[in-house]
């Protein structure tokens, strides 16, 4: 999955900065709903990870 993640991203830089500066609109969004696909469940992991702690803390914190 990383290195899905990690090829996409570049594929999409390389696509932004070099065909993508002459794209139009719909195609920009077009590439960015594909690219939110393969990179939401990674963004969702880094949130659940950095965010855990401090909600099960909130919990404890709440049931006292």
């Amino acid at each position: 999955a990383k290195e899905v993640t990690i090829n996409e991203m570049i594929k999409t830089i390389d696509w932004l900065y070099g065909e993508g500066e002459e794209s139009t609109y719909d195609e920009y969004i077009k590439r960015w709903k594909a690219f939110m696909l393969v990179i939401e469940p990674t963004k969702k992991r880094y949130l659940f990870y950095t965010e855990v702690e401090d909600r099960f803390k909130m919990f404890a914190d709440a049931c006292t």
